[in-house]
């Protein structure tokens, strides 16, 4: 998921270079105007972007959090601190499955590793019964009336980063 991030992160969306000089230029050579067969304004044709001072091609967008207009621009990631674009869909797309992987990944070992405590914690109170005997209010009047919730803090988390290190998954 990290190298995923990284590389998505680090990956050019498509950013329209900007051009500096005062004066607007003339419109693209594929557009209506031009002869082409792309027209100028609307949703489907060249629009000028006058931050940048271009016109931008169609599905381009001006980004006012990178300054910089992207081309088939989709949103800026606060995530990344970067705009998702026509270069970087696939990376970011990747990164999303790497990250909802990792995310049932985590929930499974959590569910496993509560799971296992609960088990043993029941098996205990079930010894500790059959020794004390079936008297239901004996056994909850006890001071350990309660070992998950010791078991799961004392044991369990404490030797977490062991069992994850020496191979719980």
């Amino acid at each position: 998921a990290m190298s995923s991030l990284w590389i998505c992160a680090s990956t050019d969306p498509g950013i329209l270079p900007p051009v500096s000089s005062p004066i607007r230029p003339p419109p693209p050579d594929d557009s209506i105007p031009n002869g082409g067969a792309i027209p100028l304004g609307g949703p489907l044709g060249y629009r000028y972007c006058s931050t940048c001072n271009i016109h931008r091609p169609p599905r381009s967008k001006h980004c006012n959090s990178c300054n910089c207009c992207v081309s088939v621009f989709d949103h800026h990631c606060p995530w990344l601190g970067t705009c998702i674009g026509e270069r970087n869909h696939r990376t970011f797309f990747l990164f999303l499955i790497s990250i909802s992987v990792l995310t049932v990944v985590v929930t499974g070992s959590c569910l496993r590793v509560l799971g296992e405590s609960y088990m043993k914690s029941v098996k205990e109170m079930e010894n500790k019964r059959v020794e004390v005997g079936d008297d239901v209010d004996t056994f909850l009047i006890r001071d350990d009336a309660h070992p998950f919730h010791y078991q799961l803090a004392f044991t369990t988390l404490s030797n977490l980063p062991i069992e994850v290190a020496f191979g719980l998954f």
